[in-house]
C-alpha cells in the first residue's frame, strides 16, 4: 500500500487515539475495502454532478431560444424597449448559467479520470481533509 497513504491514516487513527495495526491481516482486506468504496462514492457524486451541470446546459439553451423566439414575437408586434431589457437582462443570466453548467461538467469529468487512473490520489485528498478538520 502507498506510504503516503499509511502515514495519513495513522495520523487520522492518532486523532482519534486508535492504534491500528495496518500489517494486520485483518485490518488491511477491510481498509482496501473501505477505499473501493470511497473511490465508487467520489465518480457516484461526481457523474450526479455531471448530471446536474448537464441540466443547467440543456434548459439555459432551451431558455435562450425561448427568449430569442418571444422576443422577435415581440418585436412583430410592436413591443417596448422594456422588453428588449428584460429579455437582454435573461439573455444575460441563461449565459452565466451555461457557463456554470459547463464549468461543472469540466470539473466533474476530472475528478471521474482521477478516480479511475489514481484512486490513492482521491483517498489521500479525502483523508486530509478528514485529519485538516
Amino acid at each position: 500500500m502507498n506510504k503516503e497513504i499509511l502515514e495519513a491514516l495513522n495520523q487520522l487513527t492518532d486523532k482519534f487515539g486508535i492504534a491500528v495495526d495496518w500489517s494486520n491481516q485483518n485490518a488491511l482486506p477491510y481498509l482496501r475495502d473501505l477505499m473501493g468504496r470511497l473511490v465508487r462514492y467520489e465518480i457516484i457524486t461526481s457523474v450526479a454532478w455531471l448530471i446536474v451541470g448537464a441540466l443547467f446546459v440543456l434548459s439555459a439553451i432551451w431558455w435562450l431560444k425561448f427568449i430569442k423566439y418571444a422576443r422577435k414575437k415581440y418585436e412583430d408586434i410592436g413591443g417596448s424597449n422594456d422588453w428588449d431589457v428584460a429579455a437582454t437582462v435573461a439573455a444575460f443570466a441563461m449565459f452565466i448559467v451555461v457557463l456554470l453548467g459547463i464549468i461543472i461538467v469540466l470539473c466533474q469529468i476530472g475528478d471521474i479520470i482521477q478516480c479511475v487512473v489514481l484512486p490513492e490520489g482521491v483517498i489521500l485528498e479525502y483523508i486530509k481533509g478528514v485529519t485538516a478538520s
